[in-house]
Order: structure tokens, then C-alpha cells, then sequence
């Protein structure tokens, strides 16, 4: 049950994503939001609805954005061995979630040998141990280990890099 406190609390709160949405815009699209975003909960402007609006304006649905979105996700390699791989999978991710707001979901599995075959020859090592367990029933191979192993990796790849720098002075 909703007590006068906590809806007031919520209506506090949208009121204060849809100051912060607003904010975070520029002046041309925010004008425009503000006339197309109130409610007869929030005459002043609804936070949720000017979220959906924006969206819609701004990140399409069509098919054709589905075959760009999907380009984008097969094409998607970590080539630079200086970039974080954990903001490479984010970045897989995001992909797959726009995805499957269109109606396409890519199962972990799928992601996962993506990023197995999109990796640079430095992470070879670490590529061939995940790959024996891609299949195992016993210690299956999750998104989260994944993403773990090639972190821990990068790390090493860093530390060493700055030794050697260091070194080299």
C-alpha cells in the first residue's frame, strides 16, 4: 500500500530526474521535451515520459537500425591491446541490449565467442584456457569469468608495461 509520504517521495524523485534529464541537455532539444513531457501526475514535467520521447527521437527502432546495430556488433573487435577490455564487453553489451529492445536477442553463449575471436594475439593464452571450457558441463564458461580472466589479464599487461617504463628511465 502507497502511503501519502512514500508518493510524495516518488513524485519528489521524478520531479528531480527530470530537472537532472533536462539539465543534461542543450537548449534545443530540451525546450522542445518540456512542452511534450507533463502529465496530469506532473504538470511540471514527467521524467518518464521525456525519457520515452527522447528515445524514440533519438535512438530508432527501424529495421535498418536493427542491420547497423548488428554491423556494429559483429564488426567489433578489441584491436588495441592499451584499451580495457571490460569497456570493450560493456560496450558488446550496450550493442546487444539495443538489440533486443528491437526484438533481437544474442544469448551469453554468442557473446562470449564473439569476444573469444575478436581479441588481440596477446590475449591468446588466456583465450585458450576459457575455450576449454566453452562446453563443460562441469565449470560452463559464464560472461562474468570471461570478462574477469581478460581484466586480470589487461592488469598484468599494464603492470608490466609500467615496469618496464619505469625501467627504461
Amino acid at each position: 500500500m502507497l502511503t501519502s509520504t512514500s508518493s510524495n517521495d516518488d513524485k519528489q524523485l521524478g520531479i528531480n530526474a527530470y530537472n537532472d534529464l533536462l539539465l543534461a541537455m542543450n537548449e534545443g532539444i530540451s525546450f522542445g521535451l518540456v512542452d511534450e513531457s507533463t502529465s496530469a501526475l506532473c504538470p511540471d514535467g514527467d521524467a518518464g515520459k521525456a525519457w520515452k520521447k527522447l528515445k524514440n527521437r533519438y535512438e530508432s527502432q527501424t529495421s535498418a537500425s536493427k542491420v547497423k546495430i548488428m554491423g556494429q556488433l559483429h564488426a567489433s573487435r578489441l584491436t588495441k591491446k592499451t584499451k580495457d577490455p571490460e569497456v570493450w564487453i560493456t560496450e558488446l553489451e550496450v550493442l546487444r541490449s539495443r538489440l533486443k529492445e528491437m526484438g533481437t536477442a544474442i544469448d551469453d553463449e554468442f557473446l562470449i565467442l564473439h569476444i573469444l575471436n575478436n581479441l588481440p594475439s596477446k590475449y591468446d593464452n588466456v583465450v585458450e584456457n576459457l575455450e576449454e571450457r566453452v562446453d563443460s558441463v562441469l565449470n560452463p564458461l559464464g560472461l562474468e569469468d570471461v570478462r574477469q580472466k581478460l581484466s586480470e589479464k589487461f592488469e598484468k599487461m599494464k603492470l608490466r608495461k609500467k615496469v618496464k617504463d619505469d625501467s627504461d628511465n
